[in-house]
């Protein structure tokens, strides 16, 4: 039997696994918020909130994770699967949380006329209304390539083939 408690240098090691999570997070919402940067969907203060927030949670849930299976004794390809279901539980219900919390919905975008935005900004298109087939009558489909080659080729049929009217060589008269 184990006992489930944590030795000396465990709050040391927790503390080291959540920084390098936090570094970890940071650098990926860095990398990820580059990009679009760079097409005009985020600002650049916006990119570095998101990417610190990415660190902070990151790292935040890595040393939870780290605590829980510490605490637990686990040993081997177990405290490798208890490492990485905590850390994920923990780092959906901490950004889901963050979310509610502020209503991001989504990273604020350029104004329109500067940057990059402006060269994506295109005129809005009026939709055209949808045309309906008066009562009574009906459309007809149009056909793709696909469905008009298949109708294209001629069927295989499997009819008996035709009797003759000569009477069969050897029969009875």
């Amino acid at each position: 039997m184990s006992k489930i408690g944590l030795h000396a240098g465990a709050p040391r090691a927790v503390l080291a696994v959540g920084a390098a999570g936090a570094i970890v997070g940071g650098s990926i919402g860095a990398a990820r918020n580059i990009a679009r940067v760079r097409k005009g969907e985020m600002t650049r203060e916006a990119a570095v909130k998101d990417a610190l927030r990415e660190a902070g949670t990151t790292g935040a849930s890595t040393a939870a994770a780290t605590a829980v299976v510490g605490a637990l004794n686990l040993g081997g390809l177990l405290s490798l699967l208890g490492l990485v279901t905590v850390s994920v539980g923990a780092k959906y219900l901490v950004d889901k949380a963050l979310d509610a919390r502020s209503c991001r919905k989504a990273a604020p975008a350029l104004p329109a006329g500067t940057g990059a935005a402006q060269e994506k900004a295109a005129p809005a298109k009026a939709e055209a209304p949808k045309k309906t087939a008066a009562k009574g009558t009906t459309t007809r489909k149009t056909r793709t390539a696909k469905s008009a080659a298949k109708a294209a080729t001629p069927k295989k049929t499997t009819a008996a083939p035709a009797k003759s009217a000569e009477p069969a060589v050897g029969g009875a008269e």
